[in-house]
């Protein structure tokens, strides 16, 4: 090598630079990203390197700008097959973005929510992104009904209140918890208990992590029935496969609580008390 040569990673194969940026953890590989543009097409045009979106685990710097940033730069594809969200600072804005830009290819769904002493129940952030996903959804209903087309989680996200406006009358009644509430909400205003453009089309799982389980319990059972929704579950049949299941006491301060699941997914409730 000439001595006035500068070694650059550049002047790898694409290949080795692929290798190399799949063993790095998200920040580092997008502020390496941000050193040219051949690195910068390379990382966000490779399919490979998202196939899990990983967000560090507590890191409270994953805001909804930073997913805003990051996320529409990622090229959309199949590869991505697990989502967890785990101790971000996200708001329901930017869960959204992320279900609109993967939810067509993701298997596994991972959320947390942490209690937030100061803010009374409606204000929790699992109240609040139930509360989308139940308007979300009934909007699905509506339009599958109808026999229009169905909006996008982010066509949701930039006109809510519009689709709030579109489904008020639909609301009365609400929130409701088990997926026999639903299906005779949904019968009785003739919305369809499956939808045949599901959002999430291939979810399978979904873990639920909280420090406030108990508290959670009806929020909880109501995501569990809203994802297997837009998962493209039929509610009516999950009815009839319903069994009942004996939560066990918890032990310890990590208690894994098995449940009864709607269709193909499995949800998992887990306490943490940190």
């Amino acid at each position: 090598m000439n001595p006035s040569t500068n070694p650059s990673l550049t002047m790898l194969s694409a290949e080795t630079l692929l290798e190399i940026l799949s063993y790095l953890p998200l920040r580092s590989r997008v502020n390496l990203s941000s050193t040219c543009r051949q690195l910068h097409n390379l990382t966000y045009n490779s399919p490979r390197l998202w196939k899990d979106i990983l967000f560090p685990k507590n890191d409270y710097k994953i805001t909804d700008e930073v997913v805003a940033s990051l996320v529409p730069k990622i090229v959309r594809c199949d590869a991505v097959k697990e989502l967890k969200l785990d101790g971000l600072s996200l708001t329901e804005s930017g869960v959204l973005e992320l279900l609109d830009h993967f939810g067509h290819s993701i298997e596994h769904l991972e959320l947390s929510f942490n209690h937030d002493t100061s803010l009374v129940m409606e204000k929790q952030l699992i109240s609040r992104f139930s509360a989308h996903l139940e308007v979300f959804v009934l909007t699905l209903g509506l339009h599958q009904k109808f026999d229009n087309m169905p909006p996008t989680f982010m066509e949701y996200r930039e006109n809510d209140a519009s689709y709030l406006h579109q489904t008020h009358h639909l609301l009365y009644g609400y929130p409701k918890v088990n997926v026999e509430d639903f299906v005779r909400h949904f019968s009785a205003h003739g919305l369809p208990t499956q939808l045949d453009d599901p959002p999430l089309p291939q979810l399978r799982t979904v873990r639920i992590l909280s420090d406030e389980v108990t508290l959670y319990t009806d929020q909880i059972k109501r995501l569990r029935v809203l994802l297997a929704y837009l998962a493209g579950q039929d509610l009516a049949k999950d009815v009839t496969l319903r069994t009942p299941v004996t939560i066990p006491e918890m032990t310890m301060s990590h208690s894994y609580h098995p449940t009864t699941t709607a269709g193909a997914i499995e949800t998992r409730f887990e306490n943490r008390n940190y």
